[in-house]
């Protein structure tokens, strides 16, 4: 028997409005276009057919893939935490209530983690597309691995922990996250979501940029797109091709 059936599948999947990303082990990265009135379970579900058509390796081991969201599906928010506030749950309990708050809905409808790297800041997942996912992968016998939002792979990359402007801006065709500190070390963190690559569009981030005190030239700017370019040197690892960069204080 052919040792390739005791060999793991990797998948990673970039899920996003408009487009997702599909690897399949080390093979090419495909692109499968979603229309934007799509539901997440329609997304999901032509990602099905897309992995039909690519005749999925068989092996006896369950298929493991990681998911990265695009922020308009898991938006970055930031929070603030009462000094008497020590316990891990109890500081998950006030970033869910800030990031419900943020995005008007009810705090039951939302998944939210603190990230570890950065203090005070939160992201947030639907419950209803994280049991989407979930079930999806189950139907389709894959083990999820982890699901993680594509801002978070930005932020830890070389480039943007050694950089020296104010703070971090993520652009994906569907939204903007800006994660950035003031000079006291307050640390503000947001997702504009939509569609912003026009002139009037440009003009929206940059008031929406003003209206959270940050300047747009002090900004180092990472931006994500289905298209590939050359691998960017200290930049995410996670789609490594399909970064480009503006630099710093551009």
């Amino acid at each position: 028997m052919s040792l390739a059936w005791f060999k793991p599948v990797h998948i990673s999947i970039y899920l996003g409005i408009g487009f997702s990303l599909l690897k399949i082990n080390d093979q090419k990265v495909r692109v499968i276009q979603h229309l934007s009135a799509l539901t997440s379970a329609q997304m999901l579900d032509q990602l099905s057919q897309e992995m039909v058509q690519l005749k999925m390796p068989k092996t006896f081991r369950k298929h493991t893939i990681k998911f990265t969201l695009s922020a308009a599906l898991c938006p970055a928010s930031s929070f603030s935490v009462p000094k008497e506030v020590t316990q891990w749950d109890e500081r998950q309990r006030v970033a869910r209530a800030s990031a419900a708050m943020v995005l008007g809905v009810d705090v039951e409808q939302l998944v939210c983690e603190i990230d570890t790297d950065q203090s005070g800041v939160a992201a947030t997942i639907s419950q209803d597309l994280l049991s989407e996912i979930l079930h999806w992968a189950e139907q389709q016998n894959y083990h999820v691995a982890s699901i993680h939002p594509l801002w978070k792979h930005a932020s830890q990359c070389p480039l943007a922990r050694k950089t020296t402007a104010q703070g971090l801006l993520v652009q994906e065709p569907d939204a903007y996250t800006l994660l950035a500190q003031d000079e006291s070390g307050i640390q503000t963190a947001s997702t504009l979501i939509g569609n912003y690559d026009q002139a009037d569009g440009n003009v929206n981030v940059r008031r929406w940029l003003i209206g959270l005190g940050i300047s747009d030239e002090k900004l180092l700017k990472l931006r994500f797109s289905s298209n590939e370019h050359s691998m960017m040197r200290h930049g995410p690892r996670a789609w490594a091709a399909h970064w480009t960069t503006q630099g710093e204080n551009s």
